[in-house]
């Protein structure tokens, strides 16, 4: 059966359509959330999810991509083992991010009662510190069976379960949040969007895998791929060593500004980091269907296809990304005043500097990031990551401290991590796989 949109749309073009009308629905979900509660409510949530997404990366050993990389290796299997180690591989990275979860949701609460009130100044419930790691699981679960849907590259089938899915989940999270308000309205409204997106997420997916691609998931035997696993236990280590540097960088980063200001600058940055993450739904869209096809492209030495359609992204996100940020310079202050009046006043410079690194997460990563997975060789990135999120941290501190304290100065530092860190990378694939990298000089 052939999706409606395939005679139209490219999966890409379809996978982008999609994101963006959910986006869409997101942005109005978070518009009504951060109008209704204001930066100093905004800024208790950001501490309390600071502190439990720095519990997860602290756990995070990046299983999903290692999954990406065993689900192609299938050479010298007839087809029924192929599906079988193929399966095998699947469950277990969900199993073992479910573990995650599981550790996330005790962990996550500890720390909080422990040091929740060292970060923010306003009144904390104990329950909120008990529904943001279940809320995160949730979502750390979802994200996991979620990537691994582009590896069945059904595109059009998941994309249009995906929009289905979020159009409930969004309206189930409003209509909640709207009858209940304030803090308890998003905890309760997150606690139930969650479950019912996971819930749903997850019968469309078993029901693709077991009928549509005929993987024995009820059934299979996991001995294959439990020793491929265990042959790459070291990229396992220093991908959990790459979550600590992203601990720093999106997790730690908040906890740094409430620790050195106010529930209002606090919150005024993750009002920031919020508008422009909403960019990366583009990205998501890309990476679903790029990312295998990279993979694809290494597995079958496909060098020139590797290289041409990477600089394509490359040239296309960078001008996409300019156009942005131009535009933000001049619109964005008369936006922002329409929708929140002065609520969120001061954030301007901050949005506009957070939105420069898509570039390198769209228009950088997308290519390079598989040639990081087909080598194993995590630990010089790794490294690399770890200096630019030191960078990052240490100048926010510095500027926080020395300069003034306003989201404008985190803002700088989170973009000095991206500055940092790509270069570096860019460096490192064009030394050890020049035939695929996008020549700059060109």
């Amino acid at each position: 059966m052939q999706w409606f949109p395939a005679k139209h749309l490219t999966p890409t073009r379809y996978l982008a359509v999609v994101n963006v009308f959910t986006s869409g629905l997101g942005f109005v979900q978070g518009l009504i959330v951060l109008r209704s509660l204001g930066p100093e409510l905004v800024g208790v949530i950001a501490v309390i999810g600071g502190i439990n997404a720095t519990v997860l990366n602290f756990l995070d050993v990046r299983l999903t991509d290692l999954a990406g990389k065993l689900y192609y290796e299938t050479d010298g299997r007839d087809e029924n083992a192929q599906r079988g180690h193929r399966a095998s591989v699947l469950l277990l990275c969900v199993g073992g991010n479910a573990l995650i979860s599981l550790f996330l949701a005790a962990g996550g609460w500890m720390l909080c009662v422990l040091l929740v009130h060292k970060f923010a100044d306003g009144a904390v419930e104990w329950w909120w510190l008990m529904v943001q790691p279940l809320v995160l699981g949730l979502n750390n679960i979802g994200n996991t069976v979620s990537f691994l849907q582009r590896f069945s590259e059904r595109f059009y089938l998941f994309g249009t379960a995906r929009l289905l899915i979020q159009i409930i989940s969004i309206g189930v999270f409003i209509t909640t949040f709207l009858l209940v308000k304030g803090i308890n309205g998003y905890y309760l409204a997150a606690l139930v969007g969650g479950t019912l997106s996971l819930s749903c997420s997850g019968l469309v997916t078993v029901y693709v895998w077991a009928q549509k691609d005929r993987l024995p998931i009820f059934s299979t035997a996991y001995g294959t791929a439990v020793a491929s696993y265990r042959r790459h236990l070291k990229f396992l280590f220093f991908g959990n060593l790459l979550g600590y540097t992203k601990l720093l960088h999106r997790a730690a980063d908040t906890l740094v500004v409430g620790w050195f200001t106010d529930d209002r600058t606090t919150g005024l940055y993750k009002f920031a980091r919020s508008l422009t993450d909403s960019l990366y739904i583009l990205f998501d869209a890309m990476n679903q269907v790029y990312q295998p096809k990279f993979l694809s492209f290494i597995a079958r030495a496909q060098t020139l296809e590797y290289r041409n359609l990477a600089s394509r992204i490359l040239a296309t996100c960078a001008l996409f990304t300019a156009s942005v940020v131009l535009t933000e310079m001049f619109l964005l202050r008369s936006f922002l005043e329409f929708v929140f009046g002065a609520r969120y006043h001061g954030s301007e410079t901050a949005i506009i500097l957070m939105t420069v690194p898509f570039f390198f997460v769209a228009g950088v990563s997308t290519w390079m990031w598989p040639l990081f997975i087909h080598s194993g060789r995590l630990g010089r990135f790794t490294a690399a990551a770890a200096l630019a999120a030191l960078v990052q941290c240490g100048s926010t501190i510095v500027l926080l401290v020395f300069v003034e304290k306003v989201p404008a100065m985190a803002g700088i530092g989170y973009l000095l991590y991206y500055l940092a860190l790509y270069p570096i990378g860019y460096f490192m694939v064009s030394r050890r796989f020049p035939e695929h990298v996008p020549q700059l000089s060109r």
